[in-house]
């Protein structure tokens, strides 16, 4: 940034000019890496058995349950019957093959399309309600699926997102059919939104002189014309902009580190004499290094960790390894650390995704 002197004595203009360069560092990348984990056919530990034809999406345990207590919770209960099978058969959860048992969740009820639309708001924080083409009438009825997944899972920022879509995307050509199936789907808050916006003054004439009015049930017709006698200044859906309630993505697997991912640990980072315990998938979309490491050898549950050529490890100071793995997690490390100089060198020797100057 550069910053013009001014003026001195009598405004006088001043010739004078400073220079200010601020630190730059690089765009996270965290988003984007553990999108490219999900579409990789690697390293998935979990898999959904979704809709009543049990189609398979596939997963991974930690990231799944850092981003819901309620799937979380089901991760737990299914991989304790799972690993208990091993155990009975082998004797040990470590079975040295690579064709081990995926932990299996089945969600019968859930329209498949919609569920992997929920994956991508847990691996990327962001949805896209497009993404499996169709009508525009279509994309709305696929969200309130999305919409009634996500409170069955309490994500509360995906619940948040999809009723500021229900807001901008529910229209005089859609009203009715969003009605109908917010009805079946029994979903309230969505089903009150479509009731008030049929009843606005501008709104209600067109829509019950409409062809697609005359096919509605009769019990909605009966809320429709009752709901108008009573209606006055009402609101519908909140339709505020500002900042999202819920947790973001970075938010949950910092949580997630520091609380609940001891259940999900899959592999130990050996540092200097020193155990740390840690997440395969994680690893692998945030470094190359592992990456490939656990491509080819993927039963491994033990890795040696060094830096450089002079193999100066991270145990030997425990704030090394605590700085490498939270940018894992959350791309980020404490920069106010004297340690977290050592960070830089991680970045070439462990092809770390995201590039990051010393601090």
């Amino acid at each position: 940034m550069f910053v013009f002197g001014g003026t001195i004595d009598n405004n006088v203009r001043s010739g004078e000019m400073y220079r200010f360069q601020f630190s730059c560092y690089p765009k996270c990348t965290l988003h984007e890496d553990f999108g490219k984990l999900l579409t990789s056919n690697l390293l998935y530990d979990v898999q959904f058995l979704v809709g009543p034809e049990q189609k398979k999406i596939f997963g991974h345990m930690a990231i799944v349950a850092a981003r819901s207590a309620h799937l979380r919770s089901i991760l737990k209960k299914n991989k304790a019957k799972r690993d208990s099978h091993l155990e009975k058969l082998f004797g040990t959860v470590n079975v040295p093959f690579k064709e081990v048992p995926l932990v299996e969740i089945e969600f019968p009820d859930a329209n498949p399309e919609a569920f992997e639309l929920v994956l991508d708001y847990i691996y990327m924080d962001r949805i896209d309600p497009t993404k499996k083409g169709g009508l525009p009438t279509e994309n709305v009825l696929r969200m309130m699926d999305v919409y009634r997944l996500a409170v069955e899972f309490g994500m509360v920022r995906l619940d948040n997102l999809c009723v500021q879509y229900f807001n901008s995307s529910i229209n005089m050509a859609n009203v009715l059919e969003a009605l109908e199936t917010a009805h079946n789907l029994k979903l309230n808050v969505i089903k009150d939104h479509c009731l008030r916006f049929i009843v606005k003054e501008s709104n209600y004439n067109d829509i019950i002189m409409s062809t697609k009015f005359e096919t509605l049930s009769s019990r909605l017709i009966i809320e429709i014309i009752r709901l108008k006698q009573t209606a006055s200044n009402s609101k519908c859906m909140s339709e505020s902009q500002g900042e999202l309630a819920g947790t973001t993505l970075e938010q949950d697997m910092a949580s997630f580190l520091k609380s609940h991912g001891a259940p999900f640990y899959d592999v130990d980072l050996m540092l200097d004499g020193q155990v740390i315990a840690a997440h395969k998938p994680i690893l692998a979309a945030r470094s190359g290094y592992f990456e490939g490491h656990f491509r080819f050898m993927p039963t491994e549950s033990k890795v040696n960790v060094s830096i450089s050529e002079k193999n100066v490890h991270f145990g030997v100071i425990s704030g090394h390894c605590v700085n490498f793995y939270l940018f894992c997690f959350l791309d980020s490390n404490r920069r106010d650390d004297p340690v977290a100089t050592i960070i830089p060198f991680a970045f070439a020797f462990y092809l770390l995704r995201r590039r990051q100057h010393a601090p």
